[in-house]
């Protein structure tokens, strides 16, 4: 029964070599979850905060064509009123010139 008990000491042995394997291939698959997990989180921060720039981006430009906008208005009421005040200055030319013939 010597050999028996040889033969049960290598399986130990094996079963214990196979066990702490085991083991430390769990505690790699738990590690290399977490880093999917810390990987993903940050993948979705990331978009979250490209999300951000791009609303905050288009914020901004509305704002920016809304300031164009009045500037283009206020430039065409300019332009309304010196033309305007241009008729009159060609009507006052006129009656000045009518004035003195």
């Amino acid at each position: 029964d010597l050999q028996g008990q040889e033969k049960a000491r290598e399986l130990n042995k094996e079963k214990a070599t196979t066990d702490a394997r085991m083991r430390e291939l769990r505690q790699h698959e738990s590690r290399l979850h977490q880093m999917t997990e810390e990987l993903e989180r940050e993948y979705n921060r990331q978009r979250e905060n490209v999300g951000d720039d791009v609303e905050v981006q288009i914020g901004e430009q509305r704002k920016l064509q809304g300031r164009i906008k009045q500037q283009i208005d206020r430039a065409v009421d300019m332009i309304s009123i010196l033309e305007g005040e241009l008729r009159e200055v060609k009507k006052r030319n006129q009656n000045l010139q009518r004035f003195h013939e």
